[in-house]
């Protein structure tokens, strides 16, 4: 916001907490998950990422469905996406990337 830009242009800016900057992710998918169909792009799969990453798998799940709905075209990539590292064994994340015909990688 207009503030942090004013205070970091002021050398007086500092990084917030780990529990303030949790709670501001957090506050950021949220916002995403209420983004309307044709909104703005990418902002389910931004959601998905910071649920992957924060370990809420189901919710990551739910939204990286609704990315892959929406054809956000970044959503193709999760296969490979280091946010969705500890998904990839889940089958729910497997399935659906399958469903939505994302390429499987290819084997060794």
């Amino acid at each position: 916001d207009d503030d942090r830009v004013r205070q970091r242009a002021a050398g007086s800016w500092a990084m917030p907490e780990a529990s303030e900057a949790a709670r501001l992710l957090a506050e950021r998918a949220e916002g995403a998950l209420r983004t309307p169909p044709g909104g703005a792009s990418g902002a389910q799969l931004e959601a998905a990422r910071i649920f992957a990453q924060f370990g809420d798998h189901e919710r990551a799940i739910a939204a990286l469905g609704r990315a892959l709905d929406r054809r956000e075209s970044a959503a193709a990539l999760a296969r490979i996406d280091p946010a969705f590292a500890a998904l990839r064994s889940a089958a729910a994340f497997r399935e659906l990337l399958a469903r939505a015909g994302v390429p499987g990688l290819a084997q060794p």
